[in-house]
């Protein structure tokens, strides 16, 4: 079970950490939810959660892998990759969506990888984000 305070914990290491220009606001709702919000000057995250949750794990897997998002855009851009970028990230469905989303939870598995093993928190936690990102690809499946 992850409490509240791993959430804050990860949003320091995202943001002081890895990304200088990186924003992530926590807002009380009654279900997790999260987007990730591409850059003007700055990338920024906005993770929605019920404040009388008793775990926040979902809302955790969601922080990373919107993360990954961070680190896809930046990357893509670098790689003179921006039309397919915006066209990707507006596509609903499909095999191209997919493999995006997939570069996305691939990318904040890393980030969230380097945070557990920085705050010695248990290391098993990758293999229920694994199984956790893959039900979120498959989400995106046109089948």
């Amino acid at each position: 079970m992850i409490s509240f305070e791993v959430i804050k914990q990860a949003k320091a290491f995202l943001c002081w950490d890895c990304y200088k220009d990186l924003s992530i606001q926590l807002i009380p709702i009654r279900e997790s939810l999260a987007y990730y919000y591409p850059p003007a000057q700055m990338g920024s995250i906005v993770l929605f959660y019920n404040p009388d949750a008793e775990d926040f794990t979902t809302l955790l897997y969601l922080l990373f892998h919107e993360a990954g998002h961070h680190s896809q855009q930046k990357s893509w851009l670098k790689n003179n990759k921006s039309e397919a970028y915006w066209k990707t990230i507006q596509t609903p469905t499909g095999s191209d969506k997919m493999e995006f989303e997939k570069e996305s939870w691939d990318r904040g598995r890393n980030l969230f990888q380097k945070f557990l093993q920085k705050e010695n928190i248990n290391i098993e936690l990758l293999d229920n984000f694994d199984s956790f990102s893959i039900q979120q690809i498959k989400t995106y499946d046109t089948k």
